[in-house]
C-alpha cells in the first residue's frame, strides 16, 4: 500500500538531512514525502530543498501539530506517518508497518517498536523481523504507550474518521490521537525495532518537561484530551464506564501533587498523595508502576532547575512530606535521580549534615520497598 511521510521542520538543520537520508532509503518506497516547515531560522529548509523527492511546503509559526494537519492536507495516499525531523528509521521500516495494514484491513494503525539514542553515532539497529502483536492504548489509560508518533503508521480513512490530526490538546495531542483511532478496536505493534528516537534537549517533549512553568498547562491538556477520548470510548465500550471514570479521577490528584510541589505547599502534598494512593487501591502492580511512572515523568522539570539547592529542595519536600503510610505512591519519588540529585549536592557541600540524613533516609527507603518486591516475587512463585 502507498505511504505518505508528512515532516514537520522547525530549525532541524542539525538532523534534518539524515532523517530524510533514512526515508528515502526505505524498501518499501513512499509515495510522497511532505516536509512542513514551521518558520525556521536556520538552513534546514535549503537542505531539504537539494531532495528532488521531497516536497517543502511553508506554514510558519502555528506548531506541529498545525504543521502535521497542513501536510496531510496535501498528500493522498491510503497510508500516513509522521516523522519528526530528528528521528530516523531502518530501512525496513515502512515495509514491515505497510505489509502489517496491508493483511489487516480492518486496523487503524500500526506501531514499531523504538531505540532511544543520544549521539549520532550511537544508534546501532538490527534488520528487524515481523513480529506482530496486538496493541491497545487503553490497557494502562491514561498513561501513553506510544514513544512518538514517528513510530505509527496510519490508515488515513481511520485518521479522516476523527477529524485528521487533532490541534486542541498541545503536546498531548498524539496521545489523544492513539486513544482516539484505537477507541473501537486495539492496533497492532510490530514489536521488533524498526527506527530511532533522538533525544536532545531541543526535542519537544524533552524540551517541554524542562520548562518547569509549562508542566500545569501540559498536564491540563492531558485531562482535557483524556475526559475527551472517554467519552468517545464509552460510546463503543459502555461496560468499561466505572473503569474508565475511576481512572480519570485519579488525574485530579496528580495534578494537586504538582500544584504542591511547584508552590512548597506541603499540606496539599499530603492530601493528594493520600487521595492518589486510595485510588489505586486493588489495582494490579503493573498498573500501579505506569501511573507511578507518568506522574514521575511530570516531577523531572523540578530536577531540572538550573539551581542545585532549589532542586535539592524539591527532593526534601517530596522525601519529608510525602506521606509514609501512602507507601505505592511514595514509590514515585524513589528514584535514582534523585538520590544522584542528594549526590551532587552533598559533593559540593559535604558538611550539610540535613542533606546527609536525607540522602540516606532516601536509600533506605529505596532499599525497603526493593525487598518488600523480592518478597511479594518470591511468595508469588512458592
Amino acid at each position: 500500500m502507498d505511504v505518505a511521510v508528512v515532516i514537520p521542520l522547525f530549525n532541524g538543520a542539525k538532523w534534518i538531512r539524515q532523517t530524510l537520508d533514512s526515508v528515502f532509503s526505505q524498501e518499501h518506497y513512499p509515495m510522497e514525502v511532505v516536509v512542513v516547515d514551521d518558520g525556521s531560522e536556520d538552513e534546514s529548509p535549503d537542505i531539504v530543498k537539494t531532495y528532488s523527492d521531497a516536497i517543502l511546503l511553508q506554514h510558519p509559526g502555528k506548531g506541529e501539530n498545525f504543521a502535521r494537519n497542513f501536510g496531510l492536507k496535501h498528500t493522498t495516499a491510503p497510508l500516513v506517518t509522521f516523522l519528526d525531523h530528528d528521528d530516523v528509521w531502518h530501512p525496513a521500516h515502512l515495509r514491515l508497518l505497510c505489509s502489517i495494514l496491508e493483511q489487516h484491513p480492518e486496523c487503524p494503525a500500526a506501531v514499531a517498536n523504538v531505540r532511544v539514542f543520544k549521539i549520532d553515532n550511537s544508534l546501532v539497529l538490527q534488520p528487524p523481523k515481523s513480529d506482530v502483536v496486538a496493541f491497545d492504548p487503553w490497557i494502562n489509560f491514561p498513561k501513553n504507550q506510544v514513544y512518538t508518533p514517528s513510530s505509527v503508521v496510519i490508515r488515513r480513512a481511520s485518521l479522516d474518521a476523527i477529524g485528521g490530526w487533532p490541534n486542541r490538546f498541545a503536546a498531548y495531542t498524539d496521545v489523544y490521537t492513539w486513544l482516539r483511532l484505537s477507541a473501537n478496536q486495539p492496533l497492532l505493534m510490530n514489536r521488533s525495532i524498526s527506527m530511532g528516537y533522538r533525544w536532545h534537549q531541543n526535542a519537544m517533549n524533552i524540551n517541554l518537561r524542562l520548562k518547569k512553568e509549562e508542566i500545569q498547562r501540559y498536564f491540563d491538556a492531558a485531562m482535557a484530551a483524556s475526559e475527551d477520548a472517554v467519552a468517545h470510548r464509552l460510546t463503543v465500550y459502555p461496560q468499561d464506564s466505572a473503569r474508565l471514570k475511576k481512572n480519570l479521577e485519579m488525574l485530579r490528584p496528580m495534578s494537586n501533587i504538582l500544584k504542591a510541589v511547584a508552590n512548597s505547599e506541603c499540606k496539599l502534598l499530603k492530601e493528594s498523595a493520600l487521595t492518589l494512593e486510595e485510588s489505586l487501591a486493588g489495582e494490579s502492580t503493573a498498573f500501579i508502576q505506569s501511573i507511578l511512572h507518568m506522574l514521575a515523568w511530570f516531577l523531572v522539570p523540578h530536577l531540572s532547575m538550573e539551581l542545585l539547592e532549589n532542586r535539592t529542595e524539591v527532593v526534601e519536600i517530596l522525601i519529608e512530606h510525602w506521606p509514609k503510610e501512602a507507601r505505592n505512591t511514595r514509590q514515585a519519588i524513589i528514584s535514582s535521580a534523585f538520590a544522584l540529585n542528594l549526590l551532587a549536592y552533598l559533593y559540593k557541600r559535604p558538611l550539610k549534615i540535613k542533606y546527609w540524613k536525607l540522602f540516606v533516609d532516601l536509600i533506605f527507603v529505596k532499599l525497603q520497598y526493593s525487598l518488600e518486591q523480592l518478597n511479594f516475587f518470591r511468595q508469588k512463585n512458592l
